[in-house]
């Protein structure tokens, strides 16, 4: 999967994650740590071990949209996350949650379709 890890101050801004296929990935697909301006769009993920997408320590400023995540855990978690838009993504077949946001603050979630989770 892809990662990226902060662990003094936050990662970002305007970094796009973009036009990728993950599958089979371990562990989640795509996991971002203090995440701040963000884009992650028009990627395919599947049978990720864990979510899909996974956002911790507090992402701020991060849009998730156009991707299509299939036959994983989760479809996308996010926990303490603040400005956090996730819209027009497709996710299907997940053993939990389509979308889990935790703890999130002034964040939105529209035009997603959700199948089977």
């Amino acid at each position: 999967g892809i990662i990226f890890l902060s662990n003094s101050g936050l990662l970002g801004p305007e970094s796009v994650i973009e036009n990728n296929t993950i599958s089979d990935s371990s562990e989640s697909c795509i996991y971002l740590q203090s995440a701040y301006g963000f884009i992650i769009k028009r990627n395919t993920m599947e049978r990720c071990q864990n979510d899909a997408i996974l956002l911790v320590r507090s992402p701020t400023n991060v849009t998730i949209e156009s991707n299509t995540l299939v036959d994983s855990k989760w479809g996308i978690v996010a926990s303490d996350a603040t400005s956090l838009a996730v819209s027009y993504n497709t996710i299907s077949n997940m053993k939990e949650d389509g979308i889990l946001l935790q703890d999130s603050n002034l964040s939105s979630v529209s035009g997603n379709s959700i199948n089977n989770c």
